[in-house]
């Protein structure tokens, strides 16, 4: 089976899946329209720019590609809703030559489309009904619809369509844990506001300025993947976010990296995770108490990181994780709700 991720890379999901796969024996590879400012492994980079004038040079880049690949592949995984051309007009080329297509929803890319949701805090967005007609139309291609966890599922649409829960994926094997020392008395705390609005920065920033103990604080900004993760090799304390509700892949590399983590659960996710789950809950209301109970508390802070490791390892392995991937490509895995999900990731072989 030849499988291809793509067009857009997302926190690393489309080129660790492509890793996993491979090592099962799937010939996959991963196609991008421009390069990730990640810089994330791919196998095709089409350097697709935003030019106006090149429109016509990046539109037969993108031909060049996509043409032979309806052929070449026989299974084809789209992140953020981005299809091989534009507008998704390839969709019904696919189908007819019996492709299997599944779309991967990330946040953004489906978040407030369909369901008006609101969340605590955050402002919710006007809805671009041109943009919710054509994602509605795209689905309706798919064979499947994948999302890393709960919190998603009630602002897809209602197409009939199977939707499987699949753990976010991250090479654990790239990360050297660097469990916090019981010993530091002035723990470094690291926050890293990519995106201050739904990250909660300014009530973290402010909880800190309320808190009168001994402690350094690292803002992660501006900073290139080698020189962030550096910087987060430092830390005692890793604070993600405190609005959206769930944990994502900055959350996972920091528990692979041993850290404890600081990020908003809402109850109802917590119950459809592993109960083992390590990770500090905190909200506005809440983070003052909890950063100063992780402050005081060196062992706790061990603790968390040794447990985030584990966790890590157990449920989010991208080796592992591709194997469930695997399964849903050849029709051998049924839906199933997160836990359970979660447990049979668990049961996978690690490799």
């Amino acid at each position: 089976m030849r499988v291809l991720h793509g067009i857009s890379e997302v926190a690393g999901q489309g080129s660790n899946s492509v890793k996993g796969l491979r090592k099962l024996g799937i010939k996959a590879e991963m196609v991008t329209y421009r390069t990730n400012r990640m810089k994330y492994d791919v196998d095709y980079d089409l350097k697709v720019g935003h030019c106006k004038w090149f429109y016509p040079l990046y539109i037969l880049k993108v031909l060049r590609f996509a043409v032979p690949a309806m052929f070449k592949y026989d299974c084809f995984h789209f992140h953020f809703a981005h299809t091989l051309m534009p507008l998704g007009i390839d969709l019904l080329i696919l189908k007819l030559l019996k492709k299997k297509v599944f779309f991967e929803f990330h946040g953004s890319d489906i978040r407030w489309v369909f369901c008006r949701k609101q969340y605590p805090y955050m402002d919710m967005p006007s809805v671009n009904e041109k943009y919710r007609k054509e994602l509605k139309r795209k689905i309706t291609f798919a064979d499947g619809i994948i999302l890393h966890d709960e919190e998603l599922v009630n602002h897809l649409p209602d197409v009939g369509i199977p939707v499987y829960i699949v753990p976010l994926r991250v090479s654990v094997n790239d990360f050297m844990p660097v469990y916090p020392d019981k010993a530091v008395k002035k723990p470094v705390i690291v926050h890293a506001p990519s995106a201050r609005k739904i990250k909660g920065t300014e009530y973290i920033l402010r909880a800190l300025q309320e808190i009168d103990l001994d402690y350094e604080l690292i803002l992660v900004e501006n900073k290139t993947q080698a020189e962030a993760f550096e910087l987060y090799s430092k830390a005692d304390i890793i604070v993600d976010q405190l609005l959206i509700g769930s944990y994502g892949v900055f959350a996972i590399e920091a528990m692979a990296m041993g850290k404890p983590v600081v990020t908003h659960i809402t109850e109802e996710m917590r119950k459809s995770f592993p109960e083992e789950l390590p990770i500090v809950e905190a909200d506005v209301s809440s983070i003052k108490q909890v950063l100063e109970r992780l402050i005081m508390d060196a062992s706790l802070r061990h603790e968390l990181g040794v447990r985030g490791r584990e966790y890590a390892c157990k449920y989010h392995d991208n080796n592992k994780v591709c194997c469930i991937l695997k399964k849903i490509y050849m029709g051998k895995q049924n839906s199933l709700l997160s836990k359970e999900m979660f447990d049979l990731v668990n049961q996978q072989q690690r490799l």
